[in-house]
């Protein structure tokens, strides 16, 4: 529990992966956002500061990556739970996306649209160095695998349709399609990194990808989970019905499969 008092437009909340951390986005009347930190160990409630354009936890929880826009320049830093803030680098890349992968690693891109270029960064917070992982893919949303060796991604054609999701080899620069009808963002990786579990689409017509997803346009659709071994491309159906699989996640034995379903926004488990 946060508190009493009440929050009314909360957009997203995101979470450490120990869970001790959560950030949320708050939509404010002037309609800009507004990002809290709360801190489970000691229940504590902080305000990041005003300029926060997107944040991130740590793994561990203990920091907070988050892009501060100040003029035309952002800058990404790290915020600990003092409240001290350390920045890592300068960037005039907009629209700014980050996620926590590794420890010490970040991945930076860019927030994704059928109809424009995405870009993907891997930001290594030891050498602060930022290395470039993708780039000029329209419909780019991606997800990193348990050992951040295999990227799933989404890449439509200009105009927002034709939407694949591939597989990206970053270690060798090769590119496979999955023949999986759907996004990254409803998939999960197993802990081998050989075997993705996603919620597929039955079909999306000539829908601009991910952006009518998100609005909402594609109306209420049948889904199938199936797993699919990335080594092999043998897939299994799981499971089908009238569900909206989003953000799912493995329990660490794999014997679970749990899910957010879009439609009621209710979080739903599959034994597997």
């Amino acid at each position: 529990e946060i508190g009493s008092v009440s929050a009314e437009k909360i957009g997203e909340a995101s979470f450490s992966k120990n869970g001790k951390t959560a950030i949320i986005r708050q939509q404010l009347p002037s309609g800009k956002n507004k990002f809290l930190a709360f801190y489970s160990e000691n229940k504590v409630l902080k305000a990041l500061p005003q300029e926060t354009e997107a944040a991130s936890p740590s793994i561990d929880g203990d920091n907070i990556a988050a892009v501060l826009l100040n003029g035309n320049i952002r800058k990404i830093v790290l915020i600990d739970k003092s409240g001290k803030t350390t920045e890592i680098i300068q960037t005039k890349i907009p629209d700014i996306v980050l996620e926590w992968i590794g420890d010490n690693i970040i991945s930076v891109k860019t927030r994704p649209s059928g109809t424009a270029y995405g870009i993907l960064y891997t930001l290594d917070l030891k050498t602060k160095k930022l290395s470039r992982i993708l780039g000029n893919v329209y419909g780019l949303t991606s997800l990193f695998s348990q050992s951040n060796k295999r990227i799933l991604y989404s890449e439509t054609q200009s105009s927002g349709t034709g939407l694949e999701l591939k597989l990206y080899d970053p270690d060798k620069s090769t590119k496979l399609q999955t023949d999986i009808l759907s996004l990254p963002e409803k998939c999960a990786w197993s802990q081998d990194n050989r075997i993705v579990f996603c919620g597929e689409f039955p079909t999306i017509k000539n829908f601009v990808m991910p952006d009518d997803y998100y609005k909402g346009k594609l109306g209420i659709l049948e889904n199938t989970i199936i797993k699919k071994n990335l080594d092999t491309l043998d897939s299994q159906k799981l499971i089908g019905g009238y569900f909206d699989v989003f953000k799912p996640s493995l329990s660490q034995d794999e014997t679970y499969l749990f899910f957010i379903n879009k439609i009621d926004g209710r979080l739903y488990r599959l034994t597997l």
